[in-house]
């Protein structure tokens, strides 16, 4: 096998691959090739940003046998649209040829081409393909033109186009009318202006070949729309070709566009005596060449009656020719028998023009099928159900793939697919360079799945047949390639970049067979016929590879269509119930895991199975999928609640009209602001673009190709008074309203300014003209959304914070309603105006009018008489929801009755999604973002106080967790422990409440007796002493400034009222040493691992070393020179009992000091200062080693021994990485990506054992494997 050769445009030559692979030089068909984000290579050529079709071109590498119109063919149409591109000025620039089928459209299309390269004008082709998946949509197009035209004859106008490039970093992601307007019409026409002269000026060509060969007819009449629709083509010297077959939606569109097309030409209007004479020139052309290659022919065969004859048997047809003369040269040999074969077929007379046509496809089947007289009739059906499989997915595939891929996906010796091909070389065209295999022409596809026209059986491909043997194939691969971590990365915070490259490099078995099943599979199950919901092979490929499906579709970037999938099929009326509900807790698990294993897919095998829900199905069937470092996990949830997106992100939010997207602002990187848009039903993100700060105002249009928001004023806490739309040069945006095409921010259109306050809300007319913004300045002004101009300001006496449109977009209302009723009010109208709602704060109740009649609708109760409960109301006034900063209540605005009852995370505002079975809540200025199902009522769970976990603590030997739970506006506080057993069996857990805070817990021995302590007055404490066995009667003990018990359990140390420690048998009342030495408040105590030990820090920074038995003086341990400390945190021995180590808290000022004391105690040295920040989440940051080697902070490892020789600390902990990007490390390496849920909780980590708190209460367990976890980050 050879691989690929470069031909025409430098740009098939990728620097790598987006939704595509190379392997072994095979190109999967229709790759898009564009580069991963790197600066450098942005630096070098700007191109390569752009995704380019390769095999649109007309020129392009799987084209490059493809015909041109022979000489003396053709002439005239040829020499007029010659004459017309040639024109200097036209005020019509855009050349529309069409025809029927076969007339060879495509062909005078590669012959305009070449003759336009010939004379060196700057041209672009774009060539759509049927077969093809890249080649047939419109998805790549205009930045395949921009390409091409950059790379053309031009070097001025390939700098213009780079540095369009330059200023519009994000124009992949723009919408196509940007992309036309930025990377074609705008470079053009500034080197025309640029030239001083006409001949100077380039003139340039850009030709569409089978438009209608597109997959969607609504891009279609986009493409249309947007190269018609808005002008500049002549100022720009560009000339525009289009081919296709006068379908229907290419007429309407030209019909509404007859200002700027040129007079067609249909190749069906072409005198019949023009194309015969065409055809002749043709076989005479290929006839030469069949007696060229034959050798022993005669010079006039077949002879002037025989060409006459044919001419007349293709009925105009040049498709109907240029088959016939590959069938004869697919053979020279046997030419004389096979051109037999058509003359003596008989001619009938018929309406259909396509006749001739079906007639010879038949002939050449027959031809190719083998001689089968001499095999048994099990030989044959098996060579005909061969001929069937691989005709029958040729001609049914959703993207164009090799002979080698096709044999691979059939299961089938090459040598048997190639055989079969080798036959049909006259209609299917395949390669041995690795090539996609395509039809030479679309009416071979029409002809052989038409029985009508097909009249043999025994060829005939009947669709829904071909789609099941297709989707049978495609399951079968899947299950036989899919494995976990396929790419091989084995490091789990692979990004799917890393992921991309080692496919590229050929470490991974996602070839082009496997990519093209788990990316269309479904096509063709939705295409068979077959009950889906029902299909027994489908189902058992979901409850063993769906993990495994996942990944090779985030690895291709593909988890979008994935979630697509599984929607469609949800939406299956004979679901089986099973794998219905299997499916709806696989989206559950995909929407809520999405971003991360989209950009991490290897995360899918730890973060999203260790973080999901107890009893989710996905979780339970693939439990042994995890990753093999983990050796116990356990949720901090049982079931899955309400939310169904979540994500890092501020308020205000917008949804867009169909409630799909979601926009937001997220702080990613400190002070770093990203505006970004999700798709909240597939937990993908669409786009996101750097803003200077969060946002005061934001809102799509109506078909969510444009969005305008506010930009808040950092330095002033409120948001700027200006407004800007679409594009302008500025990436970073001050204060301004932007609206901007397809979510495309990085530059804006227009800025709109004119308000002098805070902007406190935009909204879009229904037809998305115009937009209206409204402001503390007590005024409310509409403006032109294309041309940014203002169009009206209207001015009430008080705030306007609210404004609608009528449904026509010719009316504008804005409420400044005059409501008397005492005490403080809220109000706010519903966004269709249909009601409005008063909260009065000091009755706690909100009223609710109709604004048609202003008849009250209802009252309801609000969830607390606190200042900041607040209300929202859906967009058709319909519901109300009034909630806190902690829950949520949702009522319906006629009757009053309460819907559903929510809590979760800090509230600060909620917005109702359009159709109003969802919800998003979040607060201004940290996450999460949450969107909550509020379709059905709320479960109890759901609808109880949450209370979050902190003081985690966990048993010496792991099996055992404690931790504090309590609300954050109640005193009282529950006691849990958690007994986690082996395997994966749910913990056992006990819990009690008691009356009061509880600060501490010391967990001890065999989980028999733990210590509490509450605050009290004076800044003492209260301890308990507990037995787990009777957890409700705890034992007091007096107020101390600190205590703790010894690792034995024997012991229990006290700081008294009166400074001095006592030491006592912790069954006993009374203390039998008293330890007298600190003059000031004692913080911490802690005992030595023998408990012969004990060490006490007080506020005077004094720190004392005491013999636990009294027998001696206790040891003053000095600071290092120059040494700062701060508050104490904790103290901990090295298991010898020779090292000492006291965390502190960062002493304040400027200058941060080291945050570790380090005392080694056989010298009795000063303390020397270790460079570690502290953590304010985590309950325990320091540990030795147990041979003393390393001390362990909290957040990095030190190595205490000043070896040479390098080594590893398998017991080093894991560490929530303090950035809050919410990833677990161990040693510096990202292992696990956290929640949101799980951000700014309190952690316990210590050993190889994690437990972390959840912000809906509960707390995640996990334990890991050291030694396979080194090895799987490959330290």
């Amino acid at each position: 096998m050879t691989t690929s050769h470069r031909v025409g445009h430098h740009f098939l030559d990728p620097r790598a691959t987006n939704g595509a692979t190379q392997h072994l030089g095979d190109h999967y068909a229709g790759d898009v090739y564009q580069n991963f984000n790197n600066s450098s290579q942005f630096d070098s050529d700007p191109l390569d940003l752009l995704p380019a079709v390769c095999n649109a071109s007309f020129d392009a590498a799987s084209r490059q046998n493809g015909p041109f119109c022979l000489d003396d063919t053709r002439v005239e149409i040829l020499e007029r649209i010659m004459l017309w591109s040639d024109s200097a000025s036209n005020d019509k620039p855009i050349f529309w040829l069409s025809g029927m089928a076969g007339t060879g459209k495509s062909t005078i299309a590669r012959t305009i081409a070449l003759k336009l390269q010939e004379k060196e004008r700057v041209l672009a082709s774009f060539f759509f393909v049927r077969d093809n998946a890249a080649s047939e949509s419109a998805k790549d197009f205009f930045t395949t033109i921009a390409k091409q035209l950059a790379t053309s004859e031009d070097p001025a106008l390939r700098e213009k186009i780079c540095a369009a490039i330059r200023n519009n970093r994000d124009i992949v992601h723009k919408a196509q009318r940007l992309q036309w307007q930025k990377l074609v019409l705008k470079p053009l026409t500034q080197l025309c202006e640029e030239r001083q002269t006409p001949r100077d000026r380039p003139l340039a060509v850009v030709i569409i070949d089978a438009l209608d060969e597109c997959n969607n007819q609504d891009n279609v009449r986009e493409i249309l729309r947007i190269i018609c629709g808005y002008g500049g083509l002549d100022h720009a010297r560009l000339r525009i070709i289009i081919t296709s077959r006068p379908e229907t939606p290419i007429q309407l569109g030209f019909e509404d566009m007859p200002h700027i097309l040129y007079k067609t030409l249909s190749l069906d209007d072409v005198s019949h005596e023009i194309v015969n004479a065409d055809l002749i020139v043709f076989f005479n052309h290929w006839l030469k060449e069949v007696r060229g290659r034959h050798g022993g022919l005669s010079s006039g065969w077949p002879g002037a009656d025989s060409v006459t004859s044919l001419v007349a048997r293709c009925g105009g047809l040049f498709i109907y020719a240029a088959t016939l003369s590959r069938f004869l040269l697919q053979n020279p040999k046997v030419c004389h028998g096979r051109l037999n074969l058509i003359m003596e077929e008989y001619q009938v007379s018929s309406n259909n023009y396509l006749e001739p046509l079906d007639r010879m496809y038949l002939t050449i089947l027959r031809v190719s099928a083998d001689d089968t007289s001499a095999l048994s009739d099990h030989e044959s059906e098996t060579l005909q159900e061969h001929f069937n499989h691989v005709v029958g997915s040729i001609v049914v595939l959703q993207d164009g793939i090799s002979a080698e891929a096709l044999a691979l996906l059939l299961r089938m010796p090459m040598m048997n697919v190639v055989g079969i091909l080798h036959n049909l070389q006259s209609v299917i065209r395949y390669f041995q360079d690795g090539r996609a295999i395509r039809l030479l022409h679309e009416s071979f596809r029409e002809f052989i799945t038409d029985s009508k026209r097909c009249t043999e059986l025994r060829f005939h491909v009947e669709p829904e047949r071909a789609h099941k043997k297709l989707l049978d194939d495609c399951l079968e691969t899947m299950k036989v390639h899919l494995k976990q971590d396929m790419c091989n990365a084995r490091d789990p915070a692979a990004t799917i970049e890393k992921l991309q490259l080692n496919t590229a490099s050929k470490r991974c078995p996602l070839l082009p067979h496997v990519r093209y099943a788990c990316s269309d599979w479904l096509e063709h199950g939705q295409k068979s016929g077959l009950d889906l919901g029902n299909y027994g092979q489908l189902s058992e490929f979901f409850y063993t590879h769906f993990l495994h499906w996942i990944e090779a579709m985030c690895c291709m970037g593909k988890l979008a269509k994935a979630v697509g999938y599984v929607s469609t099929l949800l939406e299956s009326p004979t679901l089986e119930c099973r794998l219905e509900k299997f499916l709806q807790d696989a989206k559950r698990f995909l929407v809520l895991h999405g971003g991360t294993i989209a950009v991490y897919p290897l995360q899918i095998y730890s973060s999203a199975l260790t973080f999901s829900p107890q009893n989710s199905l996905v979780r339970r069937e693939f439990s042994l999928k995890k990753s093999d470092w983990l050796t116990r996990h356990h949720p901090a949830r049982g079931d899955w609640d309400s939310s169904l997106f979540e994500s890092h992100g501020a308020f205000p939010t917008t949804f867009s009209s169909n409630g799909i997207l979601l926009a937001f602002t997220t702080v990613a990187e400190w002070p770093e602001c990203h505006l970004q848009v999700w798709n909240v039903d597939c937990g993908t993100l669409v786009y996101s673009m750097r803003v200077s700060a969060g946002l005061s105002a934001v809102a799509f249009d109506p078909t969510a190709s444009h969005i305008a928001f506010s930009v808040r004023d950092i330095s002033s806490g409120s948001s700027d008074s200006d407004i800007a739309c679409d594009e302008s040069s500025s990436s970073d945006l001050g204060q301004d309203i932007d609206s901007t095409c397809d979510l495309a921010t990085d530059n804006v259109d227009h800025v709109l300014r004119g308000h002098t306050e805070e902007v406190q809300k935009i909204v879009f007319s229904p037809d998305g003209t115009l937009l209206a913004s409204t402001s503390s300045d007590h005024t409310a002004k509409v403006w032109d959304a294309y041309s940014g101009s203002l169009q009206c300001t209207l001015a009430g006496e008080s705030c306007l914070p609210e404004i609608s449109f009528s449904p026509d977009s010719n009316m504008v209302d804005f409420m400044d309603l005059d409501i008397d009723f005492p005490g403080f009010l809220r109000n706010k109208f519903s966004s269709d105006g249909s009601i409005f709602a008063v909260y009065a704060v000091g009755a706690q109740k909100v009223y609710l009018w109709r604004t048609a009649d202003l008849s009250l609708c209802s009252v309801v109760s609000a969830v607390s008489g606190r200042p900041e409960c607040k209300f929202e109301l859906s967009d058709d006034g319909a519901y109300i929801s009034i909630f806190d900063n902690k829950t949520m209540r949702v009522s319906e605005v006629a009757s009053g009755n309460e819907r559903v009852v929510l809590n979760g995370g800090y509230i600060e505002g909620i917005k109702f999604a359009p159709h109003a079975n969802s919800i998003v809540s979040g607060s201004i200025y940290f996450g999460p973002i949450t969107l909550w199902d509020i379709s059905q009522t709320a479960s109890p769970r759901e609808a109880s106080v949450i209370e979050h976990a902190h003081q985690i603590t966990a048993s010496a030997d792991g099996t055992s967790i404690t931790f504090i739970s309590s609300a954050l506006d109640s005193r009282k506080s529950s006691l849990n422990l958690m007994n986690f057993g082996q395997d994966h069996a749910p913990p056992s857990a006990q819990c009690v409440e008691y009356d009061y805070p509880i600060e501490k817990i010391q967990l001890l021995p065999e989980s028999q007796l733990a210590f509490v302590s509450a605050d009290v007055k004076e800044e003492h404490a209260t301890a308990y002493l507990l037995d787990s066995g009777a957890w409700a009667a705890p034992t007091p003990i007096p107020p101390c400034e600190a205590l703790t018990v010894s690792p034995s359990g024997l012991y229990l140390a006290l700081a008294g009222l009166d400074h001095r420690i006592h030491i006592r048998h912790t069954p006993m009342q009374d203390s039998t040493v008293c330890l007298t030495g600190h003059c000031t408040a004692v913080q911490m105590i802690q005992f030595s691992p023998s408990d012969k030990q004990l060490v006490s820090v007080s506020t005077d920074e004094q720190v004392f070393l005491w013999d636990t038995e009294g027998q001696s003086a206790p040891v003053v341990l000095e600071y290092g020179p120059g040494q700062k400390i701060g508050r104490i945190r904790e103290g901990v021995f090295s298991a010898d009992e020779k090292l000492l180590a006291c965390a502190y808290w960062n002493h304040p000022g400027k200058n941060r000091s080291p945050s570790v004391q380090l005392w080694n105690l056989g010298t009795g040295e000063p303390s020397r200062g270790l460079d570690s920040a502290s953590s304010f989440l985590r309950t325990r940051t320091l540990s030795f080693s147990p041979d003393g080697r390393y001390l362990r902070t909290a957040e990095q490892t030190f190595d205490l021994s000043k070896s040479p020789t390098a080594s590893l600390d398998l017991g080093t902990p894991m560490i929530v990485d303090p950035d809050h990007t919410l990833w677990i490390t161990w040693h510096g390496k990202r292992v696990m990506k956290l929640p949101q849920g799980y951000r700014f909780q309190q952690y316990h980590s210590h050993d190889n054992i994690l437990a972390i708190g959840y912000n809906g209460g509960g707390i995640a367990f996990l334990e890991f494997d050291p030694q396979k976890l080194r090895e799987a980050l490959g330290i």
